[in-house]
């Protein structure tokens, strides 16, 4: 079945009327959860149900890197961020290689086990030590272990089941502006931006699922933000590339495109004609609202998600470990995130 093609929060760990009201709009494809949205595992059981009793097609999402990005915390296995995954890699690869598909499938499962569809990881983005919001939700400053952990950690999320989503094409770590906050510019050329593209490109013949544009301008490149550009998302990543899956806007509602066109409309229609499949649109429920207001569904294909759903058959042992197996291994492995 072919849906909408934009995905929304909700406001709070119950759905509200007026959820229920956005959710079924047939613009809205899916959702994505937040810690805010999260008590314990019983009441998100509790949440996903009554989203999908408004619509069972909505595709169920999250973002749960690990480390500071980890949404659901109580009952969930407290994941570090995948750079201690790159330090593991660093002093023993082929540790650091298995903590990578142990880290992938275990995200995936507890996820899974919850009926949510799609986790937006991995992080693709070099750390070059500069960016106040990459960090250490990379792998690496290295480029090539960043492909080797990040085709792990994909192939444990596959063996549980789950899609994966790179992210932030083509690359969000150069700079130390943060497009949550700000217009964000990268003012390298091309040549100069291969091994980040590299790190995307690599992935994409490994079989992503899906790859997530930032919203960092490259200015050699394009004068538009990267997910609103069809320069980077046609061209470049359609054409040159020859990605075939479902490419997923990050938030809309970041300042990085927000001060860029600062009319929502002309915002996702934007990031629509010139490439992406899906949006997000997040934190901003008035903007949701006008949005779904003032466009009329037939104005987008829309695209067909279902590679993107969580598999029902998901593996219930890695090498022989069950999950209690792969959470005590990995603690005395001391790969647990300390905050």
């Amino acid at each position: 079945m072919l849906t909408g093609s934009i995905i929304i929060d909700i406001e709070g760990k119950e759905i509200t009327q007026r959820d229920i009201q956005r959710l079924s709009h047939p613009m809205v494809c899916g959702v994505i959860l937040f810690t805010r949205n999260y008590d314990n595992k019983n009441q998100i059981q509790n949440l996903i149900s009554s989203i999908k009793s408004v619509r069972d097609d909505l595709l169920i999402t999250v973002d749960h890197e690990g480390g500071r990005v980890q949404r659901f915390r109580e009952n969930f296995y407290a994941m570090p961020s995948m750079s201690k995954l790159g330090d593991s890699y660093a002093h023993d690869s082929e540790q650091g290689l298995r903590l990578a598909r142990y880290a992938g499938w275990l995200i995936a499962r507890e996820l899974g086990e919850l009926h949510i569809d799609l986790n937006y990881s991995p992080v693709l983005d070099i750390n070059y030590g500069k960016s106040s919001v990459i960090g250490n939700r990379s792998f690496s400053d290295n480029p090539k272990a960043i492909i080797e952990l990040a085709k792990a950690f994909v192939d444990g999320q596959h063996q549980a089941g789950m899609n994966s989503v790179g992210k932030h094409f083509p690359g969000h770590g150069f700079i130390h502006e943060d497009s949550h906050q700000e217009i964000s510019i990268d003012n390298r050329s091309l040549a100069e931006m291969e091994n980040d593209i590299d790190c995307f490109e690599s992935l994409i013949n490994y079989g992503l699922g899906a790859i997530m544009p930032g919203h960092v301008i490259y200015k050699k490149a394009d004068n538009n933000p990267a997910s609103l550009s069809s320069f980077w998302l046609k061209d470049y990543l359609r054409k040159r590339l020859n990605f075939k899956g479902i490419i997923i806007s990050d938030d809309l509602s970041m300042k990085g495109v927000a001060d860029y066109i600062p009319d929502i409309s002309k915002r996702v229609s934007q990031a629509l004609t010139t490439g992406c499949d899906v949006v997000l649109i997040c934190n901003k429920p008035d903007d949701v609202d006008k949005f779904l207001d003032q466009t009329g569904y037939d104005d987008f294909t829309a695209p067909d998600l279902s590679q993107l759903r969580i598999k029902k058959n998901q593996n219930s042992s890695i090498d022989g470990l069950d999950v209690e197996d792969v959470k005590n291994l990995m603690k005395n492995m001391n790969f647990i995130h300390t905050p």
